[in-house]
């Protein structure tokens, strides 16, 4: 086949338009296929953790501008980046700004920050989505990080509820109480089944006291929770501007009979009421975690229903409670709730749907 002179330039404008369609449409299909390769998880078993005391960071590095401080300007710009499966921190953006010199200040900052340990999912080093506030105040001649400590006064001394760095359990709790806990006899056979929420102290050397019921389901269930919390091993104790401090430590235990009759035997044998919740739970997918205004949650709704969410202070108190009607989806559903009203510390969050109970433990900073 043979093209004129007069045919030829159009052939040649319309082939190159097909090949730019086709790059662009080949790249974004590859960039595609390396997202999905390189998944960010917002929530996982393990979450990242800094290699330096952010707070100390901050203060350290962050300079309040010129400009924003002669205007007055003061308030909290919140940014987020990734936490690579490597620890680095890359991708770090502002999701909420205050004046445009404090949010490149945060950036500069956060953009040296020193590599994380990355977090995990499943034992594997993963991506992960982290999220920072700064507040800026002109209290102060520098900018820093907001102390976001509580903590009560008690006959022992002060004992927090939210510090820098909580209690970690030295053994895995699934297990541990998978092993240990018994469904009693009474419970089992009158159909008795739900959660129990007990609360200890971590001191700080690690060993647990003033272990105590904050919400209960039948003494039997509630003494058995005693039973198994006063024989754990000693935790990794909490950490306060680097120091090991008092920690209140909330812990949710589950009672589930298996399927069918209602006083069956418990799942998981007559043994570890608790283990299966305690595996759900670690599948709870939010973001961010610290929050500041709103938490967002991912749900699977496999068949239409109700999702019932409740956010509770360590005690158990309900503080919120919404419900979402759901379609069923092949894909996830996000959830959004404010909890810009609540003040600074840690909560339970926790996600009742078509039968399935989860929870996870997440803190506000303001």
């Amino acid at each position: 086949m043979y093209l004129t002179n007069k045919y030829y330039p159009r052939f040649r404008s319309a082939a190159a338009g097909l090949l730019t369609a086709f790059s662009i449409l080949w790249s974004h299909t590859a960039g595609a296929q390396q997202a999905q390769a390189e998944k960010i998880y917002s929530s996982v078993e393990v979450m990242p953790q800094p290699s330096v005391n952010i707070t100390d960071y901050l203060s350290k590095n962050l300079r309040y501008p010129e400009a924003a401080k002669k205007a007055g300007i003061e308030g909290r710009v919140v940014a987020q980046f990734v936490v690579s499966k490597n620890g680095a921190v890359e991708d770090v953006a502002i999701q909420r700004g205050i004046h445009p010199e404090c949010d490149a200040e945060v950036l500069r900052v956060l953009q040296a920050l020193p590599a994380f340990t990355p977090g995990r999912q499943a034992g594997k080093a993963v991506n992960v989505y982290y999220t920072v506030p700064v507040s800026f105040r002109l209290a102060k001649e520098n900018a820093k990080a907001t102390d976001n400590s509580r903590s009560v006064e008690t006959a022992a001394g002060k004992i927090f509820t939210s510090v820098e760095d909580m209690p970690q359990p030295s053994v895995d709790l699934a297990r541990y109480l998978s092993e240990n806990l018994r469904y009693p006899d009474a419970a089992r056979k009158a159909g008795i089944q739900g959660r129990v929420i007990a609360q200890f102290v971590v001191s700080p050397t690690g060993t647990l006291s003033d272990i105590a019921i904050m919400r209960g389901l039948d003494p039997e269930c509630d003494a058995e929770v005693l039973r198994v919390l006063q024989a754990m091993p000693a935790f990794i104790p909490g950490r306060q501007n680097g120091k090991a401090v008092a920690v209140y430590y909330t812990l949710p235990v589950s009672f589930r009979l298996g399927g069918g009759n209602a006083a069956a035997a418990p799942q998981a044998s007559e043994r570890g009421a608790a283990a299966v919740q305690q595996k759900e739970d670690q599948d709870l997918k939010f973001h961010p975690n610290p929050v500041s205004d709103q938490v967002s949650i991912y749900v699977l709704a496999e068949k239409a229903g109700t999702a019932q969410v409740y956010i509770r202070d360590m005690s158990g108190r309900e503080l919120i409670h919404k419900t979402f009607t759901l379609k069923a989806s092949a894909t996830e559903v996000l959830l959004q709730i404010n909890v810009s009203q609540l003040p600074a510390g840690t909560y339970l969050l926790e996600q009742q749907l078509n039968g399935r109970q989860q929870s996870a433990r997440f803190v506000i900073r303001r």
